[in-house]
């Protein structure tokens, strides 16, 4: 008997379990991480993109607030991402200005001349 499609067979699972089975255990092992480290007040980002803050919390529940009085209510494993504080824009900030238009922008909205003899103002 000869010992080589034995020998490749155990190759090529560990090979599967080295490209796809361990690295697939490490993100469900720092998913379980971010959902057990939860708490009230943080921006978070839903695995259906949703963003929210954190307003309560039970075993298998969390409730977000996704605006000013509205929440709504997600298992706790569909969170995705914890957000930085420092990743969250200010939602109104004291000396924003608007951002100056592109020249595609400008030339959609710059006024027709006359100047073509095909055009008609």
């Amino acid at each position: 008997m000869n010992p080589a499609p034995l020998l490749f067979a155990f190759i090529m699972l560990g090979l599967m379990w080295f490209v796809v089975i361990a690295p697939q255990q490490k993100r469900l092992k720092a998913h379980n991480e971010v959902v057990a480290g939860l708490a009230v007040g943080v921006a978070v980002v839903t695995t259906s993109g949703l963003c929210g803050t954190i307003r309560a919390l039970d075993e298998e529940w969390a409730e977000l607030e996704i605006a000013d009085g509205l929440t709504v209510r997600f298992d706790r494993r569909a969170i995705g991402v914890v957000l930085d504080p420092s990743d969250t824009p200010d939602a109104s900030p004291a000396d924003a200005t608007p951002p100056e238009p592109s020249l595609d922008e400008q030339e959609t909205n710059a006024m027709p001349t006359t100047d073509h003899p095909d055009v008609e103002v």
